[in-house]
C-alpha cells in the first residue's frame, strides 16, 4: 500500500457513451511516470480499455494485468467486494498500490458510486475518493434527449468537467458550456481533444472531491440560480435539457449553533434526500470558534473542522440537485431561527 495519510487515491471518471472516457485514460497512462503496475483500473465491465484477454496476471477472474502494465479489477456487483478482492490480492500481498482509477459505464450513476465509497468503512481504511471527472461529448450533447437524467447526474456529480470534441467557433458547443456551469458550479471545467494531449497531472492528485476553500474564491457564483439564461443565447431552453438539474447558493448571515445546522440538515436529507445530489458549504457557528466544513451526498454528509475561519460574517451552502425547491429551502433557514 502507498498514498498518503488519507490512503490510496481514487479518480473516478464518468461519461456517457461514446465521450471519450476510455481515449482519454489511455492518454493518460501512456504519458503518466507512476508506474504502470501500481495504478489499479475498476472496470464496470470488459472490453471498454481494450483489454487483451491473454492476461500476464490472472486470480479468479477477479483480477488480471493488461497488457499496458495496469492492474484491472472488474465491478462486482458489491462495490465494497471490488476493493476487497484488491486488498487481499495486492495490498496484503505486499504490493505498491499508488493510484486506482474507476471507469464507469456510459449510462451509470456515478452519485451512487460515490456514496457507496463514502459510507463503507472497510473502503475508507485505505483508499479515499481524489477527484470525480466527468466528460462532457460537446458533439452530441444535445443529442442525448432519451438520457438526460444520466447525462445530468454525472455532470452535477463532478469535481472537474472535462469536455471533449470541443469546438471553440461553435456557438451551440459555447452555449452548452455555459448551461453546465450554471448547474454545477463545483466543477473546474478543462478541455479535451481526442487526437489532442491532455496531461496526467490534470488527471492524478487533483484533490478536488474533498477541496473547500474553493467555495469562497470569486469564481464560486452562482447567483442562487436555477438556470439563468444569457439574453444573447436566445434558444438556449430549447439547447439545455438539464432543466430540472438546479444549483442552489445559499449565504446566511445567522450564525447558528453546531447543533441547529445539523437539525437543518437532517431536515434537508429527510425531505429532499434522493434528489440531493452534491452540497457543499463552510459553516460559521456562534458556539464553536472554528468553522464547519460541510460536504455531502444525497442523504449522507460529513461536518468537519477548519483549521481557520474564512468568514465571521455569513455561511455559505452550494446545493446541487434536481427539482429542489429554492423558496422552501432558503425559507427553513429563516424559521431555523425560531430554535435560538
Amino acid at each position: 500500500m502507498e498514498g498518503n495519510i488519507l490512503g490510496i487515491p481514487i479518480t473516478l471518471v464518468s461519461g456517457f457513451l461514446g465521450a471519450g472516457k476510455t481515449t482519454l485514460i489511455n492518454q493518460v497512462l501512456s504519458e503518466t511516470k507512476v508506474n504502470k503496475n501500481e495504478i489499479i483500473i475498476i472496470e464496470n465491465e470488459f472490453g471498454e480499455i481494450g483489454i487483451d484477454h491473454d492476461f500476464l496476471i490472472h486470480t479468479d477472474d477477479k483480477v488480471f494485468q493488461l497488457n499496458n502494465g495496469c492492474m484491472c479489477c472488474i465491478m462486482q456487483s458489491d462495490i465494497e467486494e471490488t476493493f476487497r478482492s484488491i486488498v487481499e490480492e495486492f495490498i496484503k500481498k505486499g504490493n505498491t498500490i499508488k493510484k486506482v482509477i474507476i471507469e464507469t459505464t456510459g449510462i451509470a450513476d456515478p452519485i451512487s458510486i460515490i456514496r457507496k465509497i463514502t459510507t463503507s468503512n472497510y473502503i475508507s481504511l485505505y483508499f479515499y475518493i481524489d477527484t470525480v471527472i466527468t466528460i462532457v461529448d460537446a458533439k452530441n450533447f444535445s443529442n442525448y434527449k432519451e438520457r438526460f437524467t444520466e447525462v445530468g447526474k454525472q455532470i452535477v456529480a463532478a469535481d472537474q468537467l472535462i469536455i471533449s470534441k470541443y469546438q471553440k467557433d461553435n456557438r451551440i458547443q459555447s452555449q452548452m458550456v455555459e448551461v453546465i456551469k450554471t448547474i454545477n458550479p463545483f466543477a473546474k471545467i478543462k478541455y479535451f481533444l481526442l487526437d489532442g494531449y491532455f496531461s496526467s497531472s490534470d488527471f492524478f492528485d487533483q484533490e478536488l472531491f474533498n477541496r473547500f476553500p474553493y467555495l469562497i474564491e470569486d469564481e464560486f457564483n452562482t447567483n442562487d440560480s436555477k438556470l439563468k439564461f444569457s439574453p444573447k443565447y436566445d434558444n438556449l431552453e430549447t439547447l439545455n435539457p438539464l432543466h430540472d438539474f438546479i444549483a442552489i447558493n445559499l449565504k446566511v448571515t445567522t450564525k447558528y449553533t453546531k447543533k441547529l445546522w445539523t437539525l437543518w440538515l437532517e431536515w434537508l436529507c429527510m425531505n429532499y434526500g434522493e434528489n440531493l445530489y452534491r452540497y457543499k458549504g463552510i459553516l460559521v457557528c456562534r458556539d464553536i470558534e472554528d468553522d464547519l466544513y460541510l460536504q455531502g451526498v444525497c442523504q449522507t454528509y460529513d461536518l468537519t473542522h477548519s483549521s481557520k475561519r474564512y468568514n465571521e460574517n455569513f455561511s455559505k451552502i452550494v446545493i446541487i440537485g434536481k427539482d429542489l425547491p429554492r423558496k422552501e429551502i432558503e425559507y427553513s433557514l429563516v424559521e431555523l431561527g425560531k430554535f435560538m
